[in-house]
């Protein structure tokens, strides 16, 4: 018919291709095409767990990180420097609550990336330790960015001077009397 020859090899091309991915999916899963819904289900509920599973260690990992630069001595501290400019978000402000909590009297410096993508973050449970110390921070790391709130972050060139950042950061802070809740 008429409606046939319009839309029949268009809508045959469809439906196999319907029925290609759904035997591509049997074949992956080593199931019946009946069971693909439940082992679908199974896969989500295992990679759900698999990330709960990661953030648990991830947050272990930081906890033990922080509890060494916890007890370093300084009122700057230098965490080791990561690869990856992604780990800002999610390792390095974890870590910088971590820390803040640990060591509220000190200023914690973590730098990220490499020279043509480095980035730095700066914190301190006192805003007033940032605020001083980010100038010499900055110039140091040849970075550029803000921040409020005891935290202050931005991009870098000067990824690995972190030494001469936190030792210009030292001699900033030296002689800053800080009162309580400061």
């Amino acid at each position: 018919t008429l409606v046939y020859f319009v839309a029949g090899p268009r809508l045959l091309e469809r439906l196999g291709a319907c029925i290609e991915r759904e035997r591509q999916c049997v074949e992956t899963l080593c199931t019946a095409a009946e069971t693909v819904p439940d082992c679908v289900r199974d896969v989500v509920d295992k990679s759900k767990e698999a990330l709960q599973r990661e953030k648990r260690l991830q947050k272990e990992v930081v906890d033990l990180l922080a509890d060494k630069l916890a007890s370093m001595p300084g009122r700057v501290v230098a965490a080791p420097k990561r690869d990856s400019t992604r780990d800002m978000g999610e390792i390095g402000k974890i870590l910088a609550g971590a820390f803040d909590q640990r060591r509220p009297d000190a200023v914690l410096v973590q730098t990220f990336g490499s020279k043509n993508d480095g980035a730095f973050l700066i914190s301190s449970a006192t805003p007033a330790l940032v605020e001083a110390a980010k100038g010499s921070i900055l110039s140091a790391l040849e970075g550029r960015g803000g921040g409020k709130g005891g935290r202050a972050q931005g991009k870098c060139a000067a990824v690995n001077n972190v030494a001469a950042a936190v030792a210009d950061a030292a001699k900033a802070l030296e002689g800053l009397a800080l009162g309580a809740g400061e």
